[in-house]
């Protein structure tokens, strides 16, 4: 069996790990070498919860065990306007993390390199492809590149552009972030969401600044998609305004290089799982590619993981089976994700939209209220951000 992996993302880099892993002969295809991956641009935060973490652990793709700064307890903090702050800390069923995606998936292409796999750096084109499948090449290909020329051979799913929640982010590291009263804090507003991780970057431990704003709203660090700004100095003018106790947690930071700052808008959308190509043949859409998650949700890599494993055991079954790596396959594949991690991180999603629509239901509302009067209760909330499918068995 032989299949080619278009993408070197979280998921796209561990599936291509899992396969080599199970004797499958893999092709790898990204556009960038490891160099220009650590030393470019910082892209968004993903954190590692304690069950994506040991998934990596489990696959040996933990390399930074020995020195990325942990997390065991965290704080959410709803901030109404003209009112006073309502919240509650508590501890996550393990120790999470987060590592520089720079240095993560880097570190991960040189180490598919080392082990065997076959690595092709350049972009491959909707005609490449094409020429793929008809020369049969591949048993199966798959999609991992989150969007352009190649993401738009996925349709919309039926409605999912109306679906789909757009955020303006606007992200820094900093070095000398002050502790706070947990690990990691999430801020709930009206506008937006935000969030303060330690993270591992390629010079030290460090921490994440991560602002997740409704657009054009008082959160969003650039309303104006023409004006240039400094996006480390409109973070800090809105945590100022609207979260003075971690802009004085932040006040004396540095970023950590030149290029540790993002300014960025985000419109996820679900796209159907199977790609046509020109001729007729067919490829697998994969993660960020027809399943993007909010980043609200933090469930960002924790998706990308649970994608890779899912697929994964589909292909080594399909293959166990001697079946075909057909539409129907692809269809299963997806429908499996879906079923156990999209739908009730969508849940999650949708909870977070319902806690400032005033649409919450009774039931999430009694769980955040009894989150901050009970910590037995806050651990339990904390614990279902590590899996989203105990917010939606808990109703």
């Amino acid at each position: 069996m032989k299949v080619a992996i278009v993408g070197a993302g979280q998921s796209g880099l561990m599936l291509a790990h899992e396969l080599l892993d199970a004797e499958v002969e893999v092709e790898l295809f990204t556009n960038q070498y490891p160099g220009e991956l650590r030393f470019g641009n910082a892209e968004i935060t993903q954190v590692m919860f304690p069950s994506t973490l040991e998934a990596e652990q489990q696959v040996g793709l933990d390399h930074w065990s020995d020195r990325a700064p942990r997390f065991g307890t965290a704080s959410l903090s709803a901030r109404p306007p003209q009112a006073d702050p309502v919240g509650f800390v508590g501890a996550l069923p393990g120790q999470g993390t987060a590592v520089d995606p720079r240095e993560k998936m880097a570190a991960w292409l040189e180490s598919f390199d080392q082990r065997g796999g076959r690595v092709h750096i350049h972009a491959v084109t909707v005609s490449e492809l094409d020429w793929y499948v008809t020369a049969g090449r591949y048993d199966l290909i798959i999609i991992a590149v989150g969007s352009g020329e190649l993401g738009a051979l996925f349709p919309l799913d039926a409605g999912q552009e109306q679906a789909a929640h757009p955020r303006a982010i606007c992200q820094v590291y900093l070095e000398g972030v002050r502790p706070g009263e947990a690990d990691l804090q999430v801020v709930t507003t009206p506008y937006g969401e935000i969030f303060q991780v330690p993270i591992l970057t390629g010079h030290g431990p460090a921490h994440s600044v991560f602002l997740s704003a409704r657009l054009d709203g008082p959160l969003d660090c650039r309303p104006d998609q023409g004006r240039r700004v400094d996006a480390h100095a409109e973070l800090m003018a809105r945590l100022r305004q609207f979260t003075p106790d971690l802009y004085e947690q932040c006040a004396a930071a540095e970023l950590v290089d030149s290029g540790a700052a993002i300014l960025t808008r985000t419109k996820p959308a679900r796209r159907r799982p199977v790609g046509y190509l020109p001729s007729g043949g067919v490829v697998l859409g994969m993660g960020d590619t027809v399943r993007p998650l909010c980043p609200t949700t933090g469930q960002g890599w924790a998706g990308s993981t649970r994608a890779a494993l899912t697929y994964r055991d589909h292909i080594l079954a399909q293959a166990k089976d001697g079946g075909p790596f057909d539409v129907d396959f692809m269809i299963r594949a997806c429908t499996d994700y879906d079923t156990h991690f999209v739908q009730p991180a969508s849940a999650f999603v949708h909870m977070i939209e319902s806690f400032w629509s005033g649409q919450l239901s009774e039931e999430e509302q009694q769980r955040f209220h009894q989150a901050v009067a009970d910590p037995e209760a806050a651990n339990a909330w904390f614990t279902a951000w590590d899996n989203p499918s105990l917010f939606v068995s808990a109703d």
